[in-house]
């Protein structure tokens, strides 16, 4: 009879579907293992994500898993169900030519389990940089908001077109590679308008009134909204939001356009966009992700609320001319009075003039 171990990785070398040679473990979770695997076939390495619900399943020697008890049985067959819809997202996504997203290579079955191959996205993630810019005692840089903020907005606008709702957006899910590109990973918690809430785990403070058991709704675009703007809330003030079942009773979150912390640090137009989208109610939010981008550039380019007034953009008025601009020379002091007199001297001999004309006639 083979020894049965507790659930360990597979071991490096391990070949699978005769394609992929496992090198080491890139990270697990409670429902999987991500192992980096050289492709065969082209020579690259890839992600390669195993169905292996942690505190479920044990490892025999041969490298299949087995039930851990029967009764946990329904449980697995659930994970696996989830695993093959996230096959079918990633691979959807990239027929459809989504960009910023692991690419889909292979799926199979193997060790009374499921494997989804994508190509291997290298970087780090958003919580690496948020901790690193908080133990430095700075704060992270607007720029860097915005253009995460955005990249990773259009990435959700391609999903929201395809009617998949990410419903896990964290910084651990949010990459920035060695050359400043946004990826989004991780399609297990996708929804969909057929499964609005099948199995819908819940993160206090980040996750929408919609998806709790309690407050139940339609699941959409803005949803993934919320969960955008609840984790620039917290890299912008270290503080986790109230959970949204609480905020809907009596809402205690600051406003981040309210925080006299963040003035003068993060513009107007970037906390009022970040307020509006992580609005309790999903009818005061921005719909879309494509909205939210339109609205924050016309905020940036438009009046810029701030206490006190308003302060408008410095508005650009065209060159009418296409000849260039010329300073006129200046002379000194006494030049210039010699010319104040000489002109002086025209005009009153011009009035003379006039005068003399009239006189005479």
């Amino acid at each position: 009879m083979e020894e049965e171990n507790q659930l360990t990785a597979l071991a490096s070398g391990t070949v699978l579907n005769n394609r992929f040679t496992i090198t080491d473990v890139i990270g697990s979770g409670g429902l999987s293992i991500i192992y980096r695997a050289r492709d065969r076939y082209t020579g690259q390495y890839v992600a390669l994500k195993e169905c292996a619900p942690y505190g479920m399943v044990l490892r025999k020697d041969d490298g299949s898993l087995r039930l851990l008890e029967a009764e946990y049985q329904e449980a697995m067959e659930s994970a696996l169900d989830g695993m093959n819809k996230e096959i079918e997202v990633v691979r959807t996504m990239t027929d459809r030519g989504v960009s910023g997203v692991p690419q889909y290579v292979d799926s199979f079955s193997a060790n009374y389990t499921v494997y989804l191959a994508m190509t291997e996205v290298v970087g780090r993630d958003l919580h690496y940089w948020a901790s690193s810019y908080r133990q430095a005692g700075q704060h992270f840089p607007e720029k860097m908001v915005i253009s995460i903020l955005m990249g990773t907005l259009g990435i959700l606008e391609q999903m929201h077109q395809l009617e998949y709702y990410h419903c896990d957006v964290k910084p651990s899910n949010i990459i920035i590679d060695d050359s400043g590109r946004i990826f989004l990973i991780d399609f297990g918690a996708v929804r969909t308008e057929e499964d609005q809430h099948f199995s819908v785990q819940v993160s206090p403070g980040y996750t929408p009134v919609e998806m709790y058991p309690s407050h139940r709704a339609h699941i959409g675009p803005w949803s993934d909204v919320y969960m955008l703007a609840t984790l620039f809330y917290n890299i912008l003030t270290g503080r986790v939001p109230e959970p949204a079942n609480e905020r809907a009773q009596k809402d205690r979150t600051p406003r981040l356009s309210t925080d006299p912390s963040l003035a003068g640090i993060y513009s107007p137009a970037l906390l009022n966009s970040l307020d509006k989208a992580m609005a309790v109610e999903p009818s005061q939010r921005y719909t879309t992700a494509e909205i939210w981008m339109e609205d924050f550039t016309t905020r940036s380019r438009g009046p810029q609320l701030i206490s006190g007034g308003a302060r408008r953009a410095p508005v650009s008025r065209p060159v009418t001319s296409s000849a260039p601009l010329r300073k006129t020379k200046q002379g000194s002091p006494a030049e210039e009075k010699k010319a104040g007199w000489v002109r002086y001297a025209i005009l009153a001999a011009g009035v003379i003039a006039c005068l003399v004309y009239v006189y005479v006639l």
